[in-house]
């Protein structure tokens, strides 16, 4: 749980940075004065804090099995689905896109969940050894 957390959290960072980048390039110098860039700007930096202590905490309380699927996936995601909901980006949404979507979200989901699931196995003299 806190590894998707995490996930969310850095995806909402990316967002964040976004704005305040999208912000910078839009207006220069008078961002430093607009409100939605301050807002970004002073968000990012407890938001990323936070996921990076999440992420860290997860990867000591949860096995790395366990911790890192849930935030790889949880990451695009959120950054997808905040940017398109908070900032109005364009999400190509044809019927060929979607479907491209999903299947390298499941692509990304499977690859990671198979990978924290597998269980190293032991030689001889009993130090693990990948599959």
């Amino acid at each position: 749980m806190t590894g998707l957390v995490a996930g969310a959290c850095a995806g909402f960072s990316a967002v964040l940075l976004d704005a305040v980048a999208a912000a910078w390039q839009t207006l220069g110098r008078d961002a430093v004065t607009d409100p939605g860039a301050v807002v970004a700007a002073l968000l990012l930096v407890p938001v990323a804090t936070a996921g990076l202590v999440l992420l860290q905490s997860a990867f000591q309380v949860d096995a790395l099995g366990a911790s890192y699927p849930a935030d790889l996936v949880a990451n695009p995601c959120t950054a997808v689905l905040l940017g398109a909901v908070l900032l109005h980006e364009d999400v190509p949404h044809s019927r060929t896109d979607l479907a491209l979507f999903v299947a390298c979200l499941a692509a990304i989901a499977f690859g990671a969940f198979s990978l924290a699931t597998r269980r190293p196995v032991a030689t001889v003299d009993g130090a693990p050894t990948a599959p």
